[in-house]
């Protein structure tokens, strides 16, 4: 295995002859005994199941067992952090959470660039089809573009390298997470370049090979927060994350945004969470606070791992760490009383596939407590996550395995490992988010028996598809 895939980056960067002055970088230039990488492995495998509550909610255990051993069989003397990792991964998949597994290798990515490499520069999306496709527009490569072939190896053959070393509980849930990372896990299995060669499918039906530097972004300024009044009643929050780091960062967008959609006379707000991956409830509890007084409780029971941390915050007589409850969860969480502009309008929250943890936990509240309608395209991700994610670093490669605490049961009491069920099914366009939004945008306003506005001389009064495309755009 370490033989082949020393060739094939070889082959990258010989695979065109305007690579031939495009050597690939060393994905690591540190080598580690087979030793050493089954003791990281082992370790990260015995931190995963002494911290998970009860790894059978998701994954089967004789299962874990075969794929441990094979795993085994594939560390060698010789192997670099990225490729020890591209062998663990394969462990992902049979764990079916993506809050469990062997983290991508973020240490050794950090260490590349700081060393001045580059990484794929252009982000890509996969498209109805399955096709690898550019997700933004720059020198040489138009957002939609097919990515056929870069640096001489063709994209079929990068997908099914890394989507079998994902995490998550589907594999449509890892092609995404693929997709979000994509440039890290190219760099993990054919290290890194100057500039990359790509041999596009244009959307004329051409073919050509474009060179981008790998200095360069293609990416938009992207803000993980935004308030925009779409429309003359409506307006919409997208909110990309709900990292608690960014805790006191969004309670000042919150205050900024809704009191914004109270000078504006909003009555219907839409809040676009598609692109959240998660974070912290606390964080997720302001937005709510926005959007109810009441007492809620975010979850109905859990199934908790005990550690020392867990214990202090809530001390249970006779409870030691590494025990496993299973209780009602009774708190309630009480947003502030004066908050100033709490919104009292229609709320539609806006859902696709990679919405996921937090943001699936926010959904559920939303729904549970009826505090609005779900729209869009389900999470992949199960109703009920677990959550209170913990690290493990291996002692050797630096390598990171992730575990839960906790298994989380949604506030209507729910216990099964079913999707949610949006309110108001809308097909999303993984290229152009846009396109959601603007059909969302008109069943408000039917809801609202409100027409469209009429056109003046400067045009319609609210965004069309067009403008809401290019607001889109802006935010990505």
């Amino acid at each position: 295995m370490l033989l082949m895939r020393r060739i094939l980056v070889g082959l990258a960067a010989l695979a065109e002859s305007a690579c031939a002055t495009n050597p690939a970088a060393s994905v690591d230039a540190v080598t580690h005994q087979r030793a050493e990488l089954v003791e990281d492995f082992e370790a990260a495998l015995q931190f995963i199941m002494s911290t998970h509550p009860d790894i059978s909610y998701s994954a089967d255990p004789a299962a874990i067992d075969a794929k441990a051993q094979a795993v085994r069989d594939l560390l060698e003397d010789g192997m670099t952090a990225p490729e020890a990792w591209s062998a663990m991964a394969l462990m992902n998949p049979v764990f079916a959470d993506a809050h469990v597994g062997f983290r991508r290798p973020i240490a050794s990515v950090k260490s590349y660039q700081d060393e001045g490499g580059a990484l794929f520069p252009v982000p890509v999306a996969f498209d109805v089809d399955g096709k690898l496709r550019a997700a933004a527009s720059g020198p040489g490569i138009e957002a939609g573009d097919e990515i056929i072939a870069i640096n001489g190896i063709t994209a079929s053959r990068i997908v099914a390298h890394s989507a079998p070393r994902m995490r998550g509980e589907t594999q449509e849930l890892g092609l995404l997470i693929l997709q979000r990372y994509f440039p890290i896990f190219y760099w993990a299995q054919n290290g890194g370049f100057e500039s990359y060669y790509v041999r596009v499918r244009r959307k004329r039906g051409d073919v050509a090979t474009v060179r981008l530097a790998g200095e360069a972004s293609y990416r938009r300024p992207a803000k993980d927060f935004v308030y925009e009044q779409i429309d003359e009643r409506v307006g919409l929050i997208e909110v990309r994350t709900f990292d608690k780091e960014r805790l006191a960062e969004f309670r000042d967008f919150l205050a900024n945004a809704f009191a914004r959609i109270s000078s504006g006379g909003v009555e219907s707000l839409i809040i676009d969470i598609r692109a959240n991956g998660g974070g912290a409830n606390d964080v997720a509890d302001l937005l709510i606070g926005y959007l109810t007084d009441k007492p809620y409780s975010p979850i109905s029971s859990v199934k908790a791992r005990i550690t020392l941390g867990n214990i202090q915050l809530a001390p249970i007589p006779g409870v030691e760490p590494g025990m496993v409850l299973d209780l009602p969860f009774t708190q309630t969480r009480t947003p502030p009383a004066n908050l100033d502009n709490r919104f009292d309008g229609k709320v539609y929250v806006l859902t696709g596939r990679m919405s996921y943890s937090a943001a699936i936990v926010f959904a559920t509240i939303i729904q549970d407590l009826g505090l609005g309608q779900l729209a869009g395209e389900p999470p992949i991700g199960p109703a009920n996550q677990t959550g209170q994610v913990q690290t493990f670093t291996m002692p050797n490669t630096g390598l990171e395995a992730l575990a839960p605490l906790y298994v989380f049961r949604r506030p209507n009491g729910d216990a099964s490992r079913s999707r949610i069920e949006v309110d108001i099914p809308l097909e999303d366009d993984p290229l152009d988010p846009s396109v959601s939004v603007a059909k969302l945008l008109q069943v408000v306003r039917q809801t609202a028996n409100r027409p469209p506005p009429e056109a003046t001389a400067n045009g319609p009064v609210s965004p069309t598809l067009d403008v809401l495309r290019n607001s889109s755009e802006r935010r990505r």
